[in-house]
């Protein structure tokens, strides 16, 4: 009987600071990531803001892309 009450005793304390630790503990590592995420996602935000220019073509690309493929036609639409 006393061994069963020392295992009853040792589950209910095992399971009480299982509860504890999630309850507590948890909620901060799961901020702490997220406040990381958010600040690197912030990060990445500001550098494309920084006033980088891109430009993905230029019309002398497309004249070039043109040449050995034929003349190029604009078609117009009729009524």
């Amino acid at each position: 009987m006393a061994f069963l009450l020392k295992f009853l005793f040792v589950v209910f304390l095992i399971g009480f600071l299982l509860r504890e630790i999630v309850r507590f503990i948890l909620p901060r590592a799961i901020g702490k990531y997220m406040k990381n995420i958010q600040q690197q996602q912030q990060n990445i935000y500001n550098e494309e803001k920084a006033g980088k220019t891109t430009i993905k073509s230029s019309p002398a690309d497309k004249d070039d892309k043109l040449r050995g493929k034929g003349e190029y036609v604009d078609f117009e639409e009729v009524d």
